[in-house]
């Protein structure tokens, strides 16, 4: 069967892209040790296939609007309905608006010029 293929066939049966039924399945395992071990963060994420604990603390705060910290605290009153539709095209829609900081980079070369240009007049 092509990539293709089985890229359709999953997506009919189970209503969702197979990358966002990964997540999920990940998401719920994640938030399972969080709230049912006392694993240490960095134990989690490598049991979860993040290279550090600090993308375990970026997937939890774009998959559940929180860090792992708080997850683990307040595990009760936290309960993600994972039978909906994930939220993968929010968080994509929200890491592509351009940031402030993108926004003063481009400006960067500008006061470089003009600081080096203040400078020689100065000598």
């Amino acid at each position: 069967m092509s990539v293709r293929s089985f890229q359709r066939k999953f997506k009919a049966e189970f209503k969702r892209p197979a990358h966002e039924w990964l997540q999920e399945r990940r998401a719920e395992r994640v938030l399972h040790d969080l709230r049912n071990t006392n694993k240490t963060f960095a134990e989690i994420a490598t049991d979860h296939g993040f290279s550090a604990s600090s993308y375990l603390i970026t997937f939890c705060k774009r998959y559940f609007g929180q860090t792992p910290m708080n997850l683990r605290i307040h595990s009760e009153a936290f309960s993600p309905d994972f039978s909906r539709r994930s939220n993968a095209s929010s968080l994509r829609r929200r890491s592509e608006k351009p940031s402030e900081t993108s926004a003063n980079a481009k400006n960067l070369p500008k006061r470089r010029a003009a600081s080096r240009t203040k400078a020689s007049e100065n000598r």
